[in-house]
Formats: structure tokens, C-alpha cells, sequence
């Protein structure tokens, strides 16, 4: 069989890693090659003993049984031999194949930043697209409700000046005027948000508070609250000096 190359080592001699494992492979694959002799050696002979491989000028009787089966005896020994053989260099192919995988070395440092790239040319600017068409007008919503009506300015306030009962009227153009006997002068009309009152010592508007039914008027007994219309002020109330309250109704 033909002689691998091997390169002779001597103590100079330095070889990598991958040039090992490559030599130790290649003694493996010429161990096999000479066990693959050994096989075809033991099969020539079997086929000779039995007669059916001829030599030329070589003639022999036939073999007995005893000879036949020492023949065999030999080439089975020969093939556990051969087997344990092929067995070793099997499990030494698997290291070496596992050894020529190369270990992940660590992370090396991050190398610095490279330059910055130039900056490349701008863009122009595309066309304008064209207007599109205009929206059609939504239908019109529905009508609200009518809110309520507010309050109504009174042409003239009635007062009680004694026991007669007198409508002042605001002088043209203001929208104040004088109670005679009362000592109270300009006393405004009334708007949202106040009742006009009419007390012992003058005409005053007193607030009511949002959402409420009736307005507190003071008497000499104390503070009553007096029902007020929800639509406005449709009368004047009067406190007598005995706390008697009288709504007088205002003339519009």
C-alpha cells in the first residue's frame, strides 16, 4: 500500500494546531487502510484453504475438517482483533474532530468611533399638490329649544306711602328712580337674580339663590322665605310694620 508523507520532526520543527490534527486524522485513515489489508489477507486465505483461490504452480489435497476448522479459529481471532482495533481508532477520530473545534475566545475591546460620514445632498423639494375639492356643506343641525324668558323691566313700582298706594315711575332716559316718605332714592329696576321688596325702611332687592322657590324677606319676627313665580316678578311684596307681607300686583 502506498506510504503517507509525514515530515520529519525533529526538535526545530513547530507545527499549528490545525497542521496536528490534520496529521493525527491521516494516521487513522492509514491505520484503517492496513486493517482493510488485514481483512482481504484473512479472506485470500479462507479462499485458498477451501480451494476456490488458485496459485498458479501451487496445488495442495483437499484440507480435513480438523484443518478446516483451526482455519476458522484463526480468522475469528484475527477479526476480534481487528474489531477492537477498529474500535480504538473510532474513538479517537471523535477526538479529534471535537478537538479541531476551535474554542470562542472573549470579546476584544470595542474599537474606536470611525469619522463621521459628509452629509449628503438635500433633497429638493417635491411639487405642491393640488388643492382638493371642497367639502359640502353638513346639514343643518337641529333647532334648540326656546330658553325661558327673562326678566321684564317694570314701567313703574307700586309703594304704600302711608296708607295710599302710589306707582313711581323712573324719570325718561334712567333706569332708577326716588320713593317719596321712604328716604331711599334710586333704587334700580329689578333683573335677574333679585326680588323686589318693599320693607319699612325702603325698596330693596334681595338676592335668591340659584334654584330656589322663594326669597327670604325679613319681618320683625324674623326671616320668611316668600314663594316667588318662576317666571319672574309679577308682584311687589309689602312688609307692614306689624310683619304682615302684602304683594301688590305691578303693573305692566
Amino acid at each position: 500500500m502506498s506510504q503517507a508523507n509525514v515530515p520529519n520532526i525533529t526538535p526545530s520543527f513547530t507545527i499549528t494546531r490545525e497542521d496536528a490534527i490534520t496529521m493525527i486524522i491521516s494516521s487513522i485513515a492509514m491505520e484503517e487502510l492496513a486493517l482493510s489489508h488485514i481483512l482481504n489477507a484473512e479472506g485470500e486465505k479462507l479462499q485458498y484453504v477451501l480451494g476456490t483461490l488458485t496459485v498458479p504452480g501451487i496445488c495442495l489435497p483437499p484440507p480435513t475438517v480438523g484443518e478446516l476448522l483451526a482455519v476458522n479459529e484463526s480468522i475469528l481471532k484475527t477479526l476480534k482483533e481487528t474489531m477492537k482495533k477498529d474500535w480504538i481508532l473510532s474513538n479517537k477520530l471523535e477526538m479529534a474532530l471535537e478537538a479541531s473545534k476551535c474554542p470562542t475566545g472573549t470579546t476584544g475591546i470595542t474599537g474606536p468611533t470611525g469619522p463621521t460620514s459628509p452629509t449628503g445632498p438635500t433633497t429638493p423639494t417635491g411639487p405642491t399638490s393640488p388643492t382638493g375639492p371642497t367639502t359640502p356643506t353638513g346639514p343643518t343641525g337641529p333647532t334648540r329649544p326656546t330658553g325661558p324668558t327673562g326678566a321684564t323691566f317694570l314701567p313703574c313700582v307700586p309703594v304704600l306711602n302711608g296708607s295710599a298706594l302710589g306707582c313711581e315711575t323712573p324719570p325718561p332716559g334712567t333706569a332708577c328712580y326716588d320713593l317719596p316718605n321712604t328716604g331711599v332714592t334710586c333704587i334700580s329696576q329689578p333683573t335677574t337674580g333679585c326680588v323686589l321688596v318693599a320693607l319699612p325702611t325702603g325698596v330693596t332687592c334681595i338676592a335668591v339663590p340659584p334654584g330656589a322657590t322663594c326669597v327670604p324677606i325679613p319681618i320683625p319676627t324674623g326671616i320668611t322665605c316668600y314663594p316667588i313665580s318662576p317666571i319672574g316678578q309679577t308682584c311687589l311684596p309689602i312688609v307692614s310694620v306689624t310683619g304682615e307681607i302684602i304683594c301688590l300686583p305691578i303693573p305692566l
